[in-house]
């Protein structure tokens, strides 16, 4: 894409997997929490642990954090830090437990 004569190659900051984000065995490929995540590693949203405040469920799916939405992890130190679609998010290290995954193919 060209910009006022300069040549952009992508308009968002894109990082790269770490190189060594682990392999998961297929008995680790099941429903988990979210700080379970590697970094580096995929995951699709499949629920909130019960007892999760709607003001805070509310909070979470205005920023595209919901069942069925594609993460990807970042970082878990100091603060688990996800990204979904364009947005990076950081997320409490209690409040990435209440966030339950599988991991994606």
């Amino acid at each position: 894409m060209t910009l006022f004569g300069i040549q952009i190659t992508s308009p968002f900051i894109t990082r790269k997997s770490p190189k060594n984000a682990r392999r998961l065995s297929p008995s680790e490929k099941s429903i988990q929490t979210l700080v379970k995540v590697p970094p580096g590693s995929q995951a699709v949203v499949i629920g909130f642990l019960a007892g999760m405040p709607a003001v805070r469920y509310a909070h979470l799916r205005a920023y595209g954090l919901a069942p069925g939405s594609q993460v990807y992890v970042v970082q878990h130190a100091p603060v688990t830090v996800i990204r979904i679609e364009h947005l990076e998010l950081a997320l409490e290290g209690g409040l990435a437990q209440e966030i339950q995954v599988t991991f994606a193919e």
